[in-house]
């Protein structure tokens, strides 16, 4: 932000928040399925037999729409840096785009989806992780996962498994013994499966982190998840704070200074309510209402209503205002279109991870 300067007394700054498992261009999808499953494949195979129309709905919206609220959805909660676990185009690296979308990287879907994974595996990139569903499930099946994978070569320093609920002790002992790490879906888990993973497993594994999934099976939003983990599972305060910062800069192997605020990072910022707690403390209980400032790269991209108040005209500029349940938001986006497109794309009122957004009516 160049020279400026902004008022932030009483306002706390931590640094913005990375999702390490996102599925951005599924941002519109309500919670699809009937479970418990066993595993994901039978979740996949139960949605395209019994919601068809629903999911040929959604498919009328175009992908590059569908993209853009998924960034949206990410801003709302603090995200600055998002994993996305699909093919990285060119429109999520453009630097209009609302939030920083993690290009360095290889990956699969799953074991059970991808035959050629030992190759594709073996052919990636030896200094950058290597990410894909694994143990998605509570089957014997998913419960294999880890060891067929250590059986083709394809489990080392590099490996990110996202899920994990069906890893034995056997397979975390594996994971930790060849340096993997596994991100954490629980909320997703529970949606799916009607079990999440319990505490002392997350405590076993060495490198563990955590993402949103996409609104086809979590709850709402990375802080949906950080709640979830705190208040159902019984995860500390600080341990989340760093599964959401600096820890998935390290495993995610980014270099701007992600996840940290200290001299020569890149300057994202989360901007929040100050409650007089920790920032861990602040971030555990945190919710969608109490965000006021996202800067991405030094750039506002989302502002809040206490903080757009002290914004100088000229960082005002090119923010639309907008609702999200009730509450106003500023968002660094075409509003006006997207929620005009999505609308009549869906023919309904427009939900972002189960929160109603809206136009903001006229002045």
């Amino acid at each position: 932000m160049g020279a400026r300067t902004l008022d932030l007394s009483g306002f706390l700054v931590l640094p913005g928040l990375i999702n390490s498992h996102d599925h951005l261009e599924f941002s519109l999808f309500p919670n699809i399925g009937n479970g418990p499953y066993q595993n994901a494949a039978q979740w996949a195979h139960d949605i395209h037999s019994t919601s068809a129309a629903l999911i040929a709905q959604h498919r009328k919206v175009p992908r590059s729409l569908c993209l853009w609220w998924g960034a949206i959805r990410n801003l709302l909660c603090g995200v600055t840096t998002v994993c996305h676990h699909n093919p990285v185009t060119q429109e999520l690296v453009n630097p209009g785009f609302p939030v920083r979308v993690i290009s360095r990287f290889a990956w699969a879907h799953s074991p059970s989806l991808e035959p050629n994974l030992a190759r594709k595996f073996a052919e990636s990139r030896a200094d950058l992780p290597f990410i894909l569903h694994a143990a998605e499930g509570i089957d014997e099946k998913s419960m294999l996962e880890v060891f067929d994978l250590d059986r083709i070569h394809a489990l080392d320093d590099r490996t990110v498994l996202v899920h994990g609920l069906a890893c034995t002790p056997g397979a975390v002992s594996l994971i930790n013994q060849r340096l993997a790490a596994v991100i954490l879906c629980p909320t997703s888990n529970k949606f799916l499966f009607e079990r999440w993973p319990s505490r002392a497993f997350i405590q076993s594994l060495n490198s563990v982190i955590l993402g949103s999934d996409s609104p086809l099976t979590a709850a709402g939003d990375l802080l949906d998840e950080i709640r979830f983990a705190h208040t159902q599972i019984g995860l500390d305060a600080n341990s989340l704070y760093g599964m959401v910062t600096n820890r998935p800069a390290e495993i995610l192997r980014l270099c701007q200074g992600e996840g940290h605020l200290k001299p020569g990072s890149v300057a994202d910022l989360l901007v929040v309510r100050d409650a007089g707690l920790s920032p861990a403390e602040t971030l555990a209980r945190l919710t969608n209402d109490q965000i006021e400032l996202v800067v991405v790269a030094g750039r506002i991209q989302l502002a809040g209503p206490s903080a757009y108040e002290r914004l100088p005209g000229t960082l005002r500029q090119g923010l639309q205002r907008f609702e999200v349940d009730g509450h106003q938001r500023w968002a660094r986006a075409p509003i006006d279109k997207l929620v005009a497109e999505a609308e009549e794309a869906l023919r309904s009122d427009l939900c972002v991870g189960g929160k109603r957004v809206c136009r903001a009516p006229a002045a």
